[in-house]
């Protein structure tokens, strides 16, 4: 140690710290942490507050209602795909472009994914669910609605097409 540093314990632990952290690997992780925050949290929320509070369209009500649906769903695919995805090369990078596509209406990423998987895999989890005396009652309109396979027979259809672009630009 330094005879003229002042607290020569401190910096030692310091240095210990410091050499031993992950700051690498942390930094990546932080890295991605901020836009995804930003692109797939704060932005979505004040555009759905936004559309919320319009009371002239009920189209941007169906965007941000099927991007949280979608959202959700990825954030639950991703928890439990976690061990596998955690290996894959840039990741992060990937997640933030999804979610770009994702929330951009131009795009219409969420509804596509939604008419495509999300929606046939709730009518799958939606006909195991009304099995358990738990959750009968919550999805049983659910269920009567459509015919359980996820082709919706009987819920009202979408406005617009999937292959389409938005009716309104942000």
């Amino acid at each position: 140690m330094n005879e003229l540093d002042p607290n020569p314990i401190q910096n030692a632990l310091t240095h210990t710290f410091l050499s031993r952290a992950p700051l690498p690997s942390s930094l990546t992780l932080y890295r991605f942490l901020l836009p995804r925050l930003t692109l797939g949290v704060i932005y979505p929320t004040f555009k759905s507050f936004e559309a919320i509070e319009s009371k002239t369209s009920k189209v941007d009500d169906e965007q941000w209602l099927t991007y949280w649906v979608v959202y959700v769903s990825l954030n639950m695919l991703e928890a439990l795909m976690w061990p596998v995805l955690m290996w894959v090369p840039l990741y992060s990078v990937m997640k933030c472009g999804v979610i770009s596509w994702l929330v951009m209406p131009r795009f219409c990423g969420a509804r596509l994914l939604y008419t495509v998987f999300v929606r046939k895999g709730l009518y799958m989890a939606a006909e195991t669910l009304k099995e358990v005396p738990a959750f009968e009652d919550v999805v049983k309109a659910f269920v009567d609605k459509g015919d359980g396979k996820g082709d919706g027979k009987g819920v009202a259809t979408q406005s617009h097409s999937v292959a389409g672009g938005a009716e309104h630009a942000d």
